[in-house]
């Protein structure tokens, strides 16, 4: 049986050697039943990670390099690792040490008893911020509420799929990926394993809290449609709200026979509320219409500038 292992790398040129050490060496005395495959893929590094990349291409057939044009983002770059995986089993992880790859053999195991996804779970996140823990913690939350199926709470990109899960993803492939959710949403068999995520041994994080707030918005814009209907429903009952205080404003003013401080206040209450509501209509529609702007331009999802121990793949996008 085949396994294929795809890490995105951006700028690790500090860990990447000790990565790939670690991925060989699990690979060879962790999972012998497997004939495996090592894809690197180089998502616009600006440091020596390419060139380690292509010595480690040229000393083992069995690692391959994918080397994008330029940065196009985490999800993408494991995207383009996938189209190229030819394994009967494919795992994701990271490059920066934080993913163990000595949990390889556990996902295999729960693969091989029959599940078509395995997700890692994080049961502890060390070297993060505690405002990136919060945020992970409420946005898998509100996301759980947000889709009508099943995702794992606290699983990154650290998984196992079936190569049957991994065609299906390859086939459905679009803009602004969110490819945990996208996994999820297929409705495979899953497994959860639980583990520690490390802290990053050098370097810094290529995952700043910007990013992390793009991600979840394509992850919600991708995966529910319900931020639609909630702007719909406050707008209607706005105008409803509005509605009745304009007339219960009016009605108490004439009785007054003129205004005064309560109906001032209320009136201003009622600006503001309308302000927020707007902006905040503003902003999700912006979100979705974004998204479909990119899906009508039709743009790849990335770009290859070379390859190395590889040729195309079946469906290049």
């Amino acid at each position: 049986m085949n396994l294929s292992i795809v890490a995105p790398v951006l700028d690790e040129e500090e860990s990447l050697s000790i990565f790939v050490e670690r991925v060989v060496s699990v690979a060879i005395s962790e999972s012998p039943n497997y004939v495996w495959e090592l894809i690197l893929v180089d998502d616009g590094s600006s440091d020596q990670s390419p060139n380690i990349i292509s010595r480690f291409c040229k000393d083992n057939p069995q690692i391959k390099g994918v080397f994008l044009t330029r940065n196009f983002g985490h999800q993408n770059a494991i995207m383009a690792g996938l189209m190229y995986a030819s394994g009967d089993v494919v795992v994701t992880l990271d490059s920066d040490l934080q993913d163990p790859p000595e949990l390889i053999p556990e996902l295999l195991r729960r693969f091989e008893a029959g599940k078509q996804v395995v997700n890692a779970v994080r049961t502890r996140r060390s070297g993060e911020t505690v405002t990136k823990r919060v945020f992970a913690s409420l946005f898998y939350r509100a996301l759980k509420s947000l889709v009508n199926f099943r995702v794992a709470i606290d699983s990154g990109d650290y998984r196992l799929i079936s190569k049957k899960v991994c065609e299906s993803l390859v086939a459905s492939a679009e803009g602004g990926l969110f490819l945990r959710g996208q996994i999820a949403w297929f409705g495979f068999d899953a497994a959860e394993v639980n583990y520690e995520r490390d802290a990053r041994m050098y370097g810094t994080s290529k995952y700043p809290f910007r990013k992390s707030l793009r991600l979840a918005m394509d992850a919600v814009v991708s995966l529910s449609g319900k931020p639609l209907r909630l702007v719909s429903a406050l707008g209607v009952a706005l105008g409803c709200v509005v509605g009745v205080s304009v007339t219960a404003s009016a009605l108490f003013t004439l009785g007054l026979g003129s205004s005064n401080e309560l109906v001032t206040k209320v009136e201003t209450l009622i600006v503001g509320l309308g302000i927020a509501t707007l902006l905040g209509s503003a902003a999700v529609l912006s979100a979705y219409v974004g998204r479909l702007m990119f899906q009508v331009r039709k743009l790849p999802l990335y770009v290859v500038r070379e390859l190395r121990n590889l040729g195309a793949p079946d469906g290049q996008r």
